[in-house]
């Protein structure tokens, strides 16, 4: 139930423990490459190239610390999940809106985006089948099996602004009719990491829901 988890308190390196995390991997290995890459951008790139760098090779950076520690890459269905060795808890990079990383700011912070159902559903598609086992040729996915029918999914927004990025570990309860995840029952707040100015532009691509495109012969 919201609220009956302290929100962001406690020490940030104890709490991020469980996920195979520390404060120092989260600077040095997810956001800080992250940051760096996306400079390479230039205005003769396409618009939104440089949130597309920033998102997917923070992802990566994730995903490399994680692998460490025995966790696991799943991208059913097109989101791209972190899994943790036992299958029941998931970490997604999002972009987080203006209020992310900032204290006392349970009640507004959510994803920059709206997001499709897919983020928070787990590997199930709607038609109740993972989308490998479907067309295996098309989505040619692996889906760790969870040893429990519930997962537990935590979102890594970044929110890049004013020469810094903002950085929290936080897990919604559900989404609202908009589509945007909240309530948050749990936020890991980060210390923000100076990086300079690397623009605010969208830099995430949504939630990865899938639209296959159907050809008329």
């Amino acid at each position: 139930m919201p609220g009956a988890v302290p929100i962001g308190v406690g020490d940030v390196d104890a709490r991020l423990a469980r996920f195979g995390l520390s404060v120092a991997d989260l600077h040095g290995r997810v956001v800080l490459p992250a940051s760096g890459l996306s400079r390479v951008v230039t205005p003769f790139h396409p618009r939104n190239e440089r949130g597309r760098v920033f998102y997917a090779e923070a992802t990566a950076g994730l995903r490399r610390v994680g692998v460490e520690k025995g966790w696991n890459c799943d991208d059913t269905d097109g989101v791209a999940r972190s899994v943790s060795p036992d299958g029941t808890v998931v970490v997604v990079v999002a972009t987080g809106n203006e209020f992310t990383g900032l204290p006392g700011a349970e009640a507004v912070v959510t994803t920059k985006f709206n997001r499709g159902p897919r983020l928070l559903d787990g590997v199930v598609s709607e038609l109740g089948y993972t989308f490998d086992k479907i067309a295996p040729e098309v989505f040619p996915f692996t889906s760790p099996a969870p040893t429990s029918p519930v997962r537990e999914v935590w979102l890594l927004l970044l929110c890049p602004a004013g020469g810094e990025v903002r950085i929290e570990l936080s897990r919604p309860e559900g989404r609202d009719v908009a589509g945007f995840p909240r309530p948050f029952i749990e936020r890991i707040l980060i210390p923000p990491l100076r990086t300079g100015d690397i623009g605010d532009g969208d830099f995430d691509l949504g939630d990865g829901d899938i639209d296959v495109p159907v050809l008329d012969r």
